[in-house]
Order: C-alpha cells, then structure tokens, then sequence
C-alpha cells in the first residue's frame, strides 16, 4: 500500500511515531506505552537502519576511529568504526583483523583511497586489517594519545604500590590518600596538594621519577605537533630505559615500538576522544535496555542511535 512499506503491519505515520519514541526512551518503555511486542519494535528499527543505510552514500570516511565495545560480560566483543563527525559507520562481529576488514572490504577502491587517518589502539590485529587494506597505510595510522597516557598511569600506579610496601608504615595512610593526586597533571593540582607530593618525594623516589616522566610525555605531545616530536621521543625513552623502573621500562618499549604510529597522530592531530565517547554512550544503551541477549539487535540499535543516519521514511501520507 502507498502509506506502507513492504513486510510492514504498519503505517508510515505510526512508524515515524515509533522512530521518535525509541529516540527517546528505552524499548521497554516504547513497547509499555504503545502496547508492542519487542519483535514489532524490532522489525520498526530494522527497517528504519536499512533506510538510512541504503541512503547514505557519502558518510565522511576521511577521518576514520576504530574501537571495540562488550556486547556483554565476558569475550564477546563488537567492533566498531566511526568518523570525525561522531557518526557509526559498522559494527562488526568480534574484535580481529577479519572484523575490520569486513567493514573495509564494503568500501570502493575510491573509498579507500579517501581515507587519510585511522586513529586505533595498539591492537596487532586493527593494525593487519588496515595495513592490508588501505592504500598507504604506514602514514595513515595513528595510536591515540588516551592509549599512552592509560599506559603510563597503569605504571605510576604500579611503582607507587610496590614503593608503598618498602617505606615507613606511619607514612602509609598518607600516600595512600595521595593516590588521585599523583594522576594529575602538574597543572590541575592545587597548591596544597602539590605541596603534600612534595613532601613525599623523597620516599617515593621512583614514583616521583615516573610522575615526571608522565608530564614530559605530556608536554611532547602537546608541545611538538612534527617538528622536534620524534627527537624528543627518543631522548624520553632512553632516558625512561635508563631509570630501570620496570613498569616505566616496559611503557617505553612499547613507545618505541609504536613511535611511526604515534608520530602519525601527532602529524595528523588525529584521536580517539569521539571514539571513546561513543563507547562510553554504547554502554550506557546497554545498561538502559538491561542488557541484549541477541548481538544482532545490539549492532542494530547502535547503529539506530549513534549513526547518525535518515532513519524516517521519505513520504508519509496521513
């Protein structure tokens, strides 16, 4: 019929109706409040992402970020491509080499070749998809910075607990309390916390040095976009190497591993920062909907809310 699509019960009214809602509110709620079954609602979303889908020719794949999302406890992950617009482009099966490239291998050759960035983790196996895929691809990806930064706070972490087993029992409640301030950038500290560091320094030697090298690593990227940066790099990681505080050791090693890659994010001023956002939207959908049983409806529903896609039909007659 004219105000139906094919295989649907309903109108195109109503399914814009439902469209609006599921915006809004859970699946939960839409199928209390409209008297729907989940599989009604289900077919209404499925049909509203296959629209926008097959609509959307030119979704700005310039700028590409690759993470991966739990679709629930355990090993079971998706992966998930996005663009500098905060825009879901796939969502994969798993989190391999073959799940990336399946989201590549949908692209033109011409597609491929618009690509400029792909901002990414350190993970072996993002790194093999695009590297196979994308033209040039040795310039193209970028290691986000959050990624060297979650690297070497797990390893100030790690110094400041073994050190806390070695000092002074009576300075122990103190240090602990500590904790958060150690994370911090010298610039957000307030002065009596950046005192109360000062202070304990001196038993925290190593804590101290690796809280130092975490500012350096700071100010690198932050200070040296590509001229300098990849100089200054290697003078933090011999000198890193040199403290033989093994947490700090094995973060440069990781560094110097990574340099090309992380260099090219420098160039490229590329990150991951909408990426994570996005994931840390995805996760906040699952606790609403109370988790997914089904990984197809997940995919489904992530690419309803944060694809950015024309989900209501074109026409619809009253």
């Amino acid at each position: 019929m004219p105000w139906a699509e094919g295989n649907s019960r309903d109108t195109q009214l109503f399914e814009v109706q439902v469209i609006r809602w599921l915006q809004e509110a859970s699946i939960r709620a839409v199928s209390r409040q409209l008297k729907l079954s989940w599989n009604a609602i289900d077919g209404i979303m499925a049909r509203a992402v296959k629209r926008g889908l097959d609509s959307c020719d030119e979704c700005g794949i310039q700028q590409l970020a690759v993470d991966e999302t739990s679709f629930r406890k355990g090993h079971d992950y998706v992966t998930v491509v996005s663009n500098a617009l905060g825009q879901v482009l796939a969502v994969e099966d798993g989190k391999s080499s073959e799940s990336l490239s399946r989201f590549y291998q949908k692209l033109s050759e011409p597609q491929r070749d618009q690509i400029q960035s792909v901002s990414m983790d350190m993970s072996p196996a993002f790194q093999k998809a695009t590297l196979h895929h994308v033209p040039s691809a040795q310039k193209k990806i970028a290691f986000d910075h959050f990624h060297i930064a979650q690297a070497l706070t797990d390893a100030l972490n790690a110094t400041r607990k073994a050190e806390l087993l070695t000092i002074d029992s009576r300075l122990r409640l103190e240090i602990h309390r500590s904790r958060f301030h150690w994370l911090r950038s010298r610039h957000s500290l307030a002065d009596h916390h950046r005192q109360q560091l000062n202070s304990l320094a001196t038993a925290l030697s190593d804590t101290a040095l690796v809280w130092y090298f975490k500012e350096k690593a700071r100010d690198i990227w932050k200070g040296n976009r590509v001229r300098g940066a990849k100089a200054a790099w290697e003078e933090w990681i011999g000198l890193a190497k040199a403290s033989l505080i093994r947490p700090l050791m094995a973060v440069a090693r990781t560094i110097e591993d990574h340099l090309w890659g992380i260099l090219n994010a420098m160039r490229l001023q590329a990150s991951n920062a909408l990426a994570e956002a996005i994931n840390s939207k995805i996760r906040m959908l699952r606790v609403r909907a109370y988790g997914y049983r089904n990984k197809d409806r997940f995919k489904r529903a992530i690419l309803f809310h944060f694809g950015g896609l024309p989900l209501e039909p074109t026409h619809c007659n009253g």
